[in-house]
This record gives C-alpha cells, structure tokens and sequence, in this order.
C-alpha cells in the first residue's frame, strides 16, 4: 500500500514538471488529459489525419514573390565576382556596371531613408557600381543608397515614400532603385540560383493550423444565413454578439456585392491557377476578401452567401480557431475559405502584436519593426491577379490607411467593386504608423478623384458626431451620408478626433447596387443607438 502511495506521488510529480515545462499560451488550452498517455496518442493521430485529409483537397494558388524574406532572418547574398569597368571615371557617380544586366534608375545627392533589408542591409563597398552589384545579387533588394565617403552600401527592400527620399547637399550619396519588372526578373533568377543549392524561393503560404481544443461554441444570424464560430471564452460571445449588431449593414452590403457579381456573367478563365479553377457553371463565383478577420465571422458568412474567400488574420491563435470554425460550417481549409496568417501594409515590413489579449484580440495593433515575427504583404499579392473582388473588408485598428494604399493596384484597373473600412479615429492613425490626419484625407481624395469610388459614411459612433457639422454637401437619406467634397472629409476627420471614435466607410462604385441596400432594412434591433462600443 506504502509502495503505491509512493508510485502515486511521483507520477503526480512528473505531470507538474510537464505542465510546466510546456505552459499554454493565452488560453490556448488543448482539452487533453495529461493522465492518460493513449489519449494523447489518439489526439495526435487525429491532427494528422485531418491536416492530410483537408491538404489532399487543396489546390494551389499562384506563387507570389515578396521583397522582404520571409521565412531567411539574414540578408542572403548569392557569392558574386566583381571587377570595376575600366571605361568611365572610378567615382561615386560611375554608372557603368549599374545599366547591365539591369537598369537601375539613379538619384544623385539623393538619401533613400529606411526600408532596409531585414537581417542587415549596409555592407562596405568601395564604389557604385560594386553597390549596384551587390544590390543584383542579393534576395528582396530592390533599391540602394551609395555613401562615397564612408564607402557604404545601404540595401532596401523597396523605394520609400517621397517624404523619405531625401536630397542633400555637400555628401557624395547616390540611390537607385529598380523597375518592377526589372526587379521581378532579378528575383527569379536568384530564386533558380537558390532552388539549386536547396533553398526554396520564398511565396505568400495559406495556413492549415487548427485550434486542437475546445472552444465555446455559438450560432450567429445574419441576414437569413447562420454560422457556428468558435471563442476561447464565454464571455466574448456577448463580444460578437455587439459586433453583428453594429455591422449589420456590412454584411448586408456584402450580401448584395455577392449577388450582385454571382449574376453578372464574366468570360471564363481556363488556364486560371488558384484555388477556384474547378467550376461547373458558366458563370464564376464572386470572391471575397476578409481583410483583419478575428474571429472570421465575415469569411464564414461570405462563403455561406456562396462567394469564395479569402481571409487574412495576423494573429496565430486567431487564425486556428477560424480554421476550426471553417471545418465547423462543413467547408474545407483551403478552398472555399483561404487564410493567409499575415499584416497588410503597403509595404513589406515586418511587425508584432500589441494589445493582443485585450477582447481575445480585437484590438490588437501591429507595430512595424525589424524585430517583428510577422510578415507585411500588401492586399494587390494576396488577391489572385485574375480575379475582381466583390467586396473588401478592410478593419485592422489604425493600419487602414496603408492598407487601402496597398490596394491601389487593383483598384486602378477596378477589379474591386466594394470596400468597407473601419476608418479612424485620427489618434489611432497616429499611434499605429505615425500617420497625421492629412493623410487620411488624402486617401479619401485619391479614392475619389484617381478610382472613381463614391464613399458613404455608413451608421457608426460618428455619425451623429458628423451630424451635427455644418460642412455636409448632402442630406442623409437614413442609411448612409455622402461624403463627395474636401469639406465633407475635413468635417468627418475632425468629428472623429472630437469623439476620438472611428467610422465605418462605403467605396462603392455601382449605383444599382448602392439602391439595393438603401431599400434594404435591418431587422429588428437596428443599427444606430446600440453601441456599446466594444471595438471588434
């Protein structure tokens, strides 16, 4: 009996040091029992089942290539030999060795400030166009500073905004930067130079990891669909429950976008490459792209609407349980719902989470940094480039600015039809990317004037905060307020910055859709005087 008693003991002892040893992250509890061995192995081997039975249905998507390394933490540099032409003068503005094989595009006394390459992008060089070579030989750098008197070459990922760009006067610098398309045949011929000593070129990857416990379980309604989603805690299912109440008009609006593209006929793509080639009926499905997912309640509703999806969520713990909610809904990891565990900036940055356990994430923020562990793509490589996209949703807590600038690309050839933004408030602009309030409202100018959107500043804390400005050029008719003029953008930024509360902006571009959703009402509890305000 003694001798049991002892065995006890020491096998309790054993499971504390293994709890211990492998303490959970952020409640990530997995619901297994420690005590019993044989569970743990049956767990594990229902995972792997399940990772292999949704990889067998995945098709893949075109690969995309990125200028910042993903998955390298150092600058990788293919070994290169270097001789310094003999034709020309041997100075700081030489520009013989940087017109072949490509032609860099130099600024003389001109400072490219920031977007180094990760892992270390300065490195000695004793002229221009050993700078320029080296740019040629090294992943992800597209553009370079020169530094004549310090013989140092400054590497980027990518040319910077003007206001980086900086002339200066006195100081041998010179800078370059390459073509897209330039840049683009660099990339693959180092990605074949690397594939050869067994590096795989680095490409924008779905994520397959799916939360293995328990979450609580609930149904959400919405304009007559339902879907079941899953949260780590009780209480952050009244959580969700205030976030449908404020945005019913966002999924309403996403509905009609789906109608709206389901009915028009497009001329079929046959050689297509992603995830939605396979389609019986004449006319494709519309696509939808979750922009700041969460919990992902916009990606389940757009593919119960019948769309295809696309979801991009930062945040790792977030990004399996949509995945567990996906298979859930009885839709497979990877086809009708693709999620990409990624930030949106216009930029190829990388960052970290800040406030990520406030709300289980809902007002999690990234901040930009060399030390981040999460990669920044912009929204132009994650959408297929064969594909127009009904409706964009775009709600990532201060970054909207960039991320709708990243998305500029698409919306000059007008392949995106509806975007809804949480906008706002300017501090938050300010804190997320030290963005002034300025720039919101040149984005809004730019959406306007070069894309020909028209915005509507749907039902949100705002609203009646902008109400009561004296700087509208039209009535609201009930649902929406048209924001059509300079004034208008300049009253809607400083009502923000009054009631330091953000707004939910429509760009829209179709007028028969736009009457649709007018002529649609919210049932039952409505929208306006609701809000409780708790951020989702």
């Amino acid at each position: 009996m003694q001798k049991q008693k002892q065995r006890s003991k020491r096998k309790s002892k054993r499971r504390r040091k293994r709890r211990k040893a492998q303490p959970a992250d952020d409640d990530d509890i997995p619901s297994v029992n420690l005590t019993r061995p044989c569970s743990i192995c049956l767990l594990t081997v229902a995972s792997l089942l399940l990772v292999l039975y949704s990889g067998s249905k995945r098709v893949e998507w075109p690969s995309v290539k990125h200028r910042s390394s993903l998955y390298l933490e150092q600058r990788v540099t293919i070994p290169f030999q270097y001789k310094e032409s003999s034709a020309g003068p041997k100075s700081h503005n030489s520009t013989i060795s940087c017109r072949e094989p490509y032609q860099f595009q130099l600024e003389e006394n001109t400072d490219f400030r920031g977007n180094d390459l990760a892992g270390g992008g300065g490195v000695k060089s004793f002229s221009l166009g050993h700078c320029c070579a080296f740019c040629i030989h090294t992943v992800d750098c597209k553009s370079f500073t020169f530094d004549a008197s310090t013989k140092f070459c400054w590497m980027k990922h990518s040319k910077p905004h003007k206001e980086k760009v900086v002339k200066v006067t006195g100081a041998k610098m010179v800078s370059g930067s390459l073509s897209d398309s330039s840049f683009s045949r660099k990339e693959n011929r180092l990605n074949r130079q690397l594939a050869k000593i067994g590096i795989s070129p680095h490409a924008l990857e779905s994520i397959t990891e799916v939360y293995q416990g328990s979450p609580r379980k609930n149904t959400a309604w919405v304009a007559g669909y339902s879907v079941k989603y899953g949260v780590y805690r009780d209480s952050h299912i009244q959580l969700v429950q205030d976030h449908l109440s404020r945005e019913r008009r966002n999924y309403i609006i996403m509905q009609h976008a789906i109608e709206a593209q389901r009915d028009s006929p497009k001329e079929r793509n046959v050689d297509m490459r992603s995830n939605f080639r396979k389609e019986k009926s004449s006319k494709r499905k519309a696509l939808v792209v979750d922009v700041g997912a969460n919990q992902g309640l916009f990606a389940l509703f757009g593919a119960k609407m019948g769309a295809d999806v696309i979801a991009v969520e930062p945040q790792l713990r977030l990004c399996r349980l949509i995945n567990w909610s996906v298979l859930q809904n009885g839709f497979s990891i990877g086809r009708e719902v693709v999620l990409y565990q990624s930030a949106v900036l216009d930029t190829y940055d990388r960052v970290h989470m800040r406030d990520a356990n406030i709300n289980e994430g809902a007002i999690g923020t990234i901040v930009p940094g060399r030390k981040g562990n999460i990669q920044a793509h912009p929204i132009s490589d994650i959408v297929p480039t064969n594909r127009s996209v009904a409706f964009l949703k775009i709600d990532v807590e201060g970054a909207e600015l960039a991320a709708l600038r990243s998305a500029y690309k698409l919306f000059l050839v007008k392949s995106v039809d509806n975007v809804v933004v949480e906008f706002g408030p300017p501090s938050r602009w300010r804190r997320t990317l030290n963005m002034a309030p300025t720039v919101g409202i040149k984005v809004m100018t730019e959406m306007v004037n070069k894309f020909s959107f028209e915005i509507r500043l749907l039902d949100s804390q705002v609203y009646s905060t902008y109400d009561h400005t004296k700087s509208i050029s039209s009535a609201s008719n009930g649902n929406y307020k048209p924001i059509s003029t300079i004034k208008d953008m300049e009253a809607l930024v400083a009502a923000m910055a009054k009631c330091d509360c953000e707004a939910y902006l429509w760009f829209v571009h179709n007028d028969a859709l736009e009457a649709k959703v007018r002529d649609t009402s919210i049932n039952g509890d409505g929208v306006s005087g609701i809000f409780s305000w708790l951020r989702l």
